[in-house]
């Protein structure tokens, strides 16, 4: 019989609340679990952190650290850099931390090709045509992405879903992560200290890099400088990966062709930034992970973590707090 567990169930407002089926999933796993609601993962009652073992959900790290049974933390997001960058509280000498990364590769990757699709195909100029009312056709604004070059910076497993799809509609696939594998879904695979080489080929680059220390600012002037001057660029990892001030002034003078950003540096992006009005760029506040399915494959996901965790084996998407990720 599984020994008594407390666990923290702490409501994000990007899933939905925990029903009955899902509790009763829970309980079949660790049935002598006592689970406990919390509404918020940033002011979680002190009396709920003493007995807490396992917590399912964005426990900030402050808590974590004021709960001294705690020994797990399974994120519902992909991201984790709020635990991992420097000046953080987050115990990582006692409390393991797990993401969610995995969940989210379907909705991005499909992101990531409509854009690049968008782009490619003048749809936001037609969008933006459609919306004058105005019936004139361009063939200067299209192209085939079939032939194309697409790079992506970090192959993990958003970057390879990526890469799967870009392949499958006729491109070649570059990529970019700090060891590369033969089994890499890429034509052809760089590390970081290759990254300008790998750039000057693409005709799109996708990033899908963690917040790390090493990543921040990875597109700066001088990798702008080397993409040829058509180049499409996507950012859906993190806003940091791109000197924001860099990137401004190249699509201002024409050095590359347009910009799909998912993530912003500053998020959001205030009012009246030059990012907003640029007809070159496309800006979605941070969704592209969104989908209807996402609720199921993170509970998927954390009730396979927590079988691991009760019969003691490793844990799915461990995070290496050196490594950030």
């Amino acid at each position: 019989m599984a020994q008594s567990v407390d666990i923290l169930l702490i409501h994000s407002p990007n899933i939905q609340p925990l029903d009955e089926t899902k509790l009763s999933a829970i309980r079949a796993v660790f049935p002598e679990a006592r689970l406990t609601r919390a509404d918020s993962g940033r002011s979680v009652d002190p009396s709920l952190l003493k007995t807490a073992e396992i917590a399912f959900g964005p426990l900030s790290p402050d808590n974590a650290a004021a709960a001294p049974q705690l020994r797990w933390v399974q994120l519902q997001s992909a991201g984790c850099e709020n635990y991992t960058l420097p000046g953080n509280t987050f115990p990582h000498d006692r409390v393991r931390l797990t993401t969610s990364s995995g969940v989210f590769d379907l909705p991005i990757a499909e992101h990531v090709l409509g854009m690049m699709l968008g782009h490619v195909r003048g749809l936001f100029h037609y969008a933006r045509t459609q919306t004058g009312g105005h019936w004139v056709r361009n063939h200067d604004v299209s192209r085939d992405f079939s032939g194309s070059t697409v790079g992506i910076v970090g192959l993990g497993s958003i970057g390879g879903a990526v890469a799967v799809r870009a392949k499958a509609l006729g491109a070649r696939v570059l990529g970019v992560r700090r060891t590369p594998s033969p089994q890499d879904p890429v034509d052809e695979c760089y590390t970081p200290e290759r990254l300008h080489q790998m750039l000057k080929q693409c005709d799109f680059v996708a990033l899908c890099l963690p917040s790390t220390v090493d990543t921040r600012h990875i597109i700066d002037a001088a990798a702008l400088a080397v993409l040829p001057d058509h180049a499409f660029i996507v950012n859906i990892g993190r806003g940091s990966a791109i000197d924001t001030d860099a990137l401004v002034e190249a699509l201002r003078a024409g050095r590359i062709g347009g910009a799909g950003l998912d993530v912003t540096d500053p998020e959001p992006l205030p009012d009246g930034h030059p990012l907003w009005g640029m007809d070159n760029v496309l800006i979605t506040p941070h969704t592209s992970g969104g989908s209807p399915g996402d609720d199921a494959r993170i509970h998927t996901l954390f009730l396979e973590n927590l079988r691991r965790y009760r019969d003691k084996d490793p844990l799915l998407n461990l995070v290496d707090p050196v490594r950030g990720y």
